[in-house]
């Protein structure tokens, strides 16, 4: 697994100001408001859900789930997942929603995977997760649902008696009442961050060795990108454009469904970004979110990515790792260590 992020001198940080720029706008970021924290405690946030527009959910690593009723101003403490270590939320419906991570079943020896699932709202939250055989231990990075019955989870598992971690991807038909353990093709796919569907049938997946696409809902995969290198955290699909980030500042879009890949390349100087999460909205729009030496950095695009503008995230710093829109005027930041900004128009 990723246990740290590069460490690079402050002069890159002075370089991302003057070649970037920094965007102009009227409204502010500001933090909002965490009710009930125990004293001394911080988040390390990893997720960020909404499910409706008041309605948003956020989960913490160490298995801690906040809810905010008020579109993303206040949270408070909904569920706190004991012996759980939680990195994805998704939202499907108001009322169905399902949480991924690992959990630890002898103390420290044996991380098994786990997903939680609500059909109520989040009132109660029933364990439903997969059996990953032939596994030591095992971690889902991310879940994604097209419906409140198909979905995906992805993440890494160690085989025993081989050091190497792998990844590890489940299929659901039914909600999470089953899942099927997908084989053909991820014995070479490496560790899978993340997953996203653009139909029933078609979904790519980003690991540390690419790219990955499925075009049989998920019961077979293939590389269309190839990283020798860089780490693929994130991907993410829109209007049948998909767009994939990660390490060492690596930004690729594909305009026919990964056959063929464009890069867009930042100045050389700011080579080392580690961005984690990519967000293409309706209109156009990309947002990126990573970060390097505990500096957050928030960059967007309006043409394609053919140029790059520095959002100012102010009084904040850490790793970000999502981002959340709960309706057209407001967006919401999430991250690493304590980091929770939300800024509206």
């Amino acid at each position: 697994m990723i246990r740290a992020w590069k460490t690079i001198t402050i002069s890159l940080l002075v370089a991302l100001s003057s070649t970037l720029g920094h965007s102009q706008v009227k409204s502010e970021w500001v933090a909002p408001e965490i009710m009930g924290r125990a004293d001394g405690r911080e988040f390390y946030f990893k997720e960020i859900a909404f499910s409706d527009e008041s309605t948003g959910w956020l989960v913490d690593h160490f298995g801690v789930l906040l809810k905010s009723i008020d579109g993303g101003s206040s949270w408070s403490l909904a569920k706190n997942f004991e012996s759980r270590k939680l990195s994805s939320i998704k939202f499907v419906t108001s009322d169905v929603g399902f949480v991924a991570g690992g959990w630890d079943a002898e103390r420290g020896k044996n991380f098994q995977c786990f997903v939680g699932r609500t059909r109520d709202a989040g009132k109660t939250w029933e364990d439903v997760s997969p059996l990953a055989r032939g596994t030591r231990t095992c971690h889902l990075w991310d879940v994604y649902f097209v419906d409140a019955d198909l979905g995906w989870a992805v993440g890494v598992a160690q085989r025993p008696n081989d050091p190497v971690e792998k990844g590890i991807v489940f299929r659901t038909v039914d909600g999470g009442r089953s899942w099927k353990q997908i084989d053909k093709g991820v014995e070479n796919a490496g560790e899978i961050f993340a997953v996203e569907f653009e139909s029933r049938s078609t979904g790519f997946a980003a690991s540390n060795t690419g790219v990955w696409k499925t075009t049989d809902g998920g019961e077979s995969w293939v590389r269309v990108y190839e990283s020798k290198k860089e780490h693929l955290f994130d991907v993410s699909s829109i209007d049948q454009k998909i767009w994939a980030v990660g390490s060492n500042g690596l930004i690729i879009s594909s305009d026919n469904s990964g056959r063929s890949w464009q890069t867009s390349v930042l100045p050389a100087n700011l080579a080392d970004l580690w961005f984690a999460k990519i967000s293409v909205k309706a209109n156009g729009r990309v947002w990126l979110l990573g970060g390097f030496s505990g500096i957050n950095v928030v960059l967007t695009s309006s043409n394609g990515g053919r140029s790059w503008t520095r959002e100012t995230v102010s009084n904040s710093s850490g790793f970000l790792r999502s981002i959340a829109f709960p309706n057209s005027d407001c967006v919401l930041l999430a991250g690493a260590t304590d980091l929770l900004m939300r800024r509206c128009r």
